[in-house]
């Protein structure tokens, strides 16, 4: 008997691998002591925060997602198989639990903040020798991930029962087993104490690197929290100020193409660090507006440009307009309005040009969550596609027969804030499409054959033609 039970377990490894035990991250010194994303391009510490404020702990104690559901493959999330045995394995007559990966900026990038998304369309430094070039870095710049297991309520309701911080190896997909952690409730209630302004910096030691970081990303308390898990912020103020000078040696005096920021004559002076913003918006007829807001000290130089590209994989501008010294500034485009069009701050010069700084992406629905309807297992989302507006409705699986729950009601489609409709569509007669395929979630659509516009929403009425839902405008 003893040797049956010795063979069934050699059996079991055999086919399933040797169990890993992940490191569990307790509280914040936990995480600093470990090297997972600490430097540029990596973004896994601001996706931990994003994180951690898009999660709260309900009236029993338990993690539940707060504002996004990732059954709906929001901000790109999707099932994780746990085909390399790196995670707890959920057993085959568990219906109702499911790993969720989140943080592959390749699909799901422009949903998410600035602060998350810059620096991967950004990641132009890369250390070669001991010589920094601008060449981006794709081996870095997209690897940080989150998993975290989701348990189905009876209730409906969602749970998070478990949740990991890990990275991808460079050279592939495969999840890294020694930067893969286990994020704790204990560790994510700490950083929700930053985020509430309840933590101080207080070791002189760190204040130089505090006064960095605070100069350099406008959510202070993401700065504190960067600060106290020692990412390395030098690096990234090395490499977004540094990585366009063509004689670059040093920080300082070398360097006369700052982007952002002029670093002072000594090493340790704290530059005046200056957002640059870019952005796609929508005229009232459908067509890409382009608009910008970048530092004084560089809005008069010669040969900046902004320029419009189909996605950030392209190469050639579809549209461009010198800057001539205006910041902030707008243009027009008839460009048609489409997911993926980035707007790029461009270097002209007589020989050749330079990015100096990307955007991110347009989302499709222009970064606006599924609103949900009333109290039913249904939400909707205004989006468009070649500038013509479109709904976008989400119903759970199990919300059977849901026409039957909306019999009159009826979808307005608005132009203008405080407008009337001009065209509408019974919320059932919407079509089921297969674009989208999510675990938990049929999606359908209706085209309206109209433009979008700036101020356009979608109202849905009831039989006594009352307002019960309504979107956010679309470039509020």
């Amino acid at each position: 008997m003893m040797g049956l039970t010795v063979f069934a377990v050699t059996l079991l490894w055999l086919c399933f691998g040797p169990v890993l035990t992940l490191k569990r991250l307790y509280q914040l010194s936990d995480l600093t002591s470990t090297t997972f994303a600490k430097t540029f391009p990596h973004n896994g510490l601001m996706l931990l925060y994003w994180f951690t404020a898009h999660v709260e702990f309900d009236s029993e104690d338990f993690l539940t997602p707060k504002d996004y559901d990732p059954t709906k493959g929001e901000y790109g999330s999707k099932t994780y198989i746990n085909r390399e045995r790196l995670l707890p394995r959920i057993p085959h007559n568990v219906k109702d639990e499911s790993y969720y990966i989140i943080g592959n900026l390749k699909n799901g990038a422009a949903e998410f903040p600035k602060y998350v998304n810059q620096d991967y369309y950004n990641a132009y430094c890369s250390l070669e020798g001991d010589q920094w070039i601008n060449k981006r870095d794709d081996a870095n710049r997209n690897r940080d991930r989150i998993i975290f297991r989701l348990k189905l309520l009876s209730s409906g309701r969602l749970r998070i029962t478990e949740v990991y911080i890990t990275q991808t190896a460079v050279s592939g997909l495969r999840l890294n087993p020694n930067l893969t952690y286990e994020v704790t409730p204990q560790l994510l209630k700490e950083i929700k104490d930053i985020m509430q302004h309840q933590v101080a910096i207080l070791c002189p030691s760190l204040k130089h690197n505090e006064e960095k970081a605070h100069n350099m990303f406008e959510d202070q308390n993401l700065a504190w929290f960067l600060t106290l898990v020692d990412y390395d912020i030098s690096r990234r103020e090395l490499c977004l100020s540094n990585v366009h000078c063509a004689d670059y040696a040093g920080v300082g005096e070398n360097c006369l193409n700052h982007l952002h920021c002029s670093p002072g004559s000594t090493e340790d002076e704290v530059c005046d660090w200056t957002p640059v913003s870019l952005r796609v918006g929508t005229t009232a007829d459908g067509k890409a507006a382009v608009s910008w807001s970048i530092p004084d000290t560089k809005v008069e130089e010669e040969g900046l440009t902004v320029a419009l590209f189909k996605n950030d994989d392209s190469s050639s501008a579809l549209v461009e307009k010198a800057v001539d010294g205006l910041t902030p500034g707008s243009f027009p485009t008839n460009i048609s309005l489409n997911a993926g069009l980035q707007v790029r701050l461009v270097l002209k010069g007589e020989k050749q040009e330079e990015t100096l700084w990307r955007g991110a992406e347009l989302d499709d629905a222009n970064r606006k969550r599924p609103v949900k309807i009333m109290s039913t297992d249904a939400s909707m989302q205004l989006f468009t596609r070649d500038g013509l507006a479109y709904i976008r409705l989400y119903v759970k699986k199990s919300f059977t027969n849901w026409q039957n729950s909306f019999p009159s009601d009826w979808v307005g489609y608005h132009k203008a804030k405080g407008g009337s409709y001009v065209t509408w569509v019974y919320l059932k007669s919407l079509v089921q499409t297969t674009a989208h395929k999510f675990e938990g979630y049929d999606v359908y659509e209706h085209f309206f054959n109209q433009t979008i516009t700036p101020e356009a929403s979608l109202q849905l009425y009831n039989a006594e033609n009352r307002v019960t839902t309504q979107t956010i405008p679309w470039d509020e």
